[in-house]
């Protein structure tokens, strides 16, 4: 494949990995390609099981699409076939085939032992009370996870307020992740931690984080910066340490998540709601303060977050930051947000499914439509200021990038 660096993000995105990957491991014929597979293949099977685990149950088209996809990146389908499989089972064979996958194509890794996070101080504030009370959730199935970790600000008590996302990472336990009875048990209690979830901040825009011993075993960076842990917070009993295996080949996954998150702003030009809520403006602000981690890790720099925006502006200078200084200005005097669950004793935020997403929905739209969001004329420069970043710090990455 031919193309020159300026074209990188301009062209289709499964082009522009196969060329940025192509001169440099292509060892044998078709390595580029087998490791673009590989990565489309994980990020999907990685994102389905993140969302059945969470408590989504796909329609029978999406199973379908997804049943496709796998077929495209793997042709060789073990039996039986995998539309013949309910839910779990389907979760069960498509780590199955991924871990066989990973083992075809990338060296193995050196796994080293990395200590476990302490476990969290007692807690201080209501937040941290109902993280307490959300791991007791776990304790029934603790042997099922390695860890439960809190990290980022909660985890360092610098939260900024009522704008801070509560940051958990739970790990499964080694073969978990192919037994369907105990992803079963994992299911039904991520579901019933919901509305705990909801009442620490009800307009986040992520769940708990998903991992496997697995994953860690032949882990790249990008999926989750080991690093992160340095600051974390066990919540569950024990302190078992962590074996991690550093995926050396990972620049499609760096390249592909900063790419991503800058497209996503560039397309704030394009999407241009009537009506901005405060969920959406959260997001959109918790977006453009990811972007300096992003594109640093895409030069190769896992850098935390905290210290990103400082060493961004030694690595990238020309690069015109008004989006961050806007997005860090306003997080420090957001809100309030009206927390409604935190009323709730904490045994009425933990019941059947249809209990807690009741209670979910209806505190994320009244946090959403009741929190104060910046004035319109200030938003719509934030929107022009986030786009010119996204322009910029891409043009400023590729430079950066080493020769293919």
């Amino acid at each position: 494949m031919t193309g020159n660096r300026s074209s990188l993000f301009e062209t289709p995105l499964e082009q522009a990995f196969a060329y940025r990957l192509d001169p440099r491991h292509a060892a044998l014929a078709g390595h580029a390609t087998s490791l673009q597979n590989l990565y489309l293949l994980e990020r999907h099977i990685l994102g389905f099981r993140q969302a059945v685990l969470s408590g989504w149950t796909p329609s029978r088209f999406q199973r379908k699409e997804s049943i496709h996809h796998i077929q495209e990146w793997v042709p060789e389908i073990p039996s039986p076939p995998l539309e013949d499989l309910d839910l779990l089972d389907l979760l069960v064979a498509f780590d199955q085939i991924r871990q066989e996958q990973v083992r075809k194509i990338l060296p193995e890794p050196s796994p080293q032992d990395h200590p476990s996070p302490p476990p969290a101080p007692l807690p201080r504030n209501r937040v941290e009370h109902l993280l307490h009370q959300l791991s007791r959730t776990f304790e029934p199935v603790s042997s099922l996870l390695q860890g439960l970790y809190l990290h980022g600000s909660h985890a360092t008590r610098d939260p900024a307020g009522d704008y801070s996302d509560v940051d958990l990472v739970a790990v499964l336990a080694p073969g978990v992740a192919t037994r369907r009875n105990a992803l079963k048990d994992l299911r039904n209690t991520f579901i019933r931690t919901r509305a705990t979830l909801c009442a620490c901040d009800p307009l986040s825009h992520h769940s708990i984080q998903i991992l496997t011993a697995e994953d860690l075993l032949d882990h790249p960076q990008p999926r989750f910066p080991i690093h992160l842990l340095q600051r974390a917070h066990q919540l569950l009993p024990g302190e078992s340490p962590l074996r991690v295996g550093i995926r050396s080949e990972d620049e499609t996954e760096r390249l592909d998540r900063f790419w991503r998150m800058a497209s996503s702003l560039r397309q704030l030009s394009v999407d241009r709601s009537p009506t901005l809520r405060a969920r959406m403006v959260k997001d959109w602000m918790s977006r453009v303060m990811l972007l300096p981690t992003l594109a640093l890790q895409a030069i190769g720099e896992s850098v935390h977050k905290r210290e990103s925006f400082d060493r961004s502006l030694t690595v990238f200078p020309d690069v015109d930051w008004r989006a961050t200084e806007w997005a860090t200005s306003h997080r420090s005097d957001w809100g309030p947000v009206p927390h409604i669950l935190r009323r709730f004793p904490n045994s009425l935020l933990l019941g059947p499914d249809l209990w807690t997403d009741l209670l979910t929905r209806v505190a994320t739209r009244i946090a959403d439509r009741f929190t104060p969001i910046p004035p319109s004329t200030q938003l719509e420069e934030f929107r022009e200021i986030s786009v010119q970043l996204s322009r910029t710090l891409v043009s400023a990455v590729l430079e950066r990038l080493p020769e293919a």
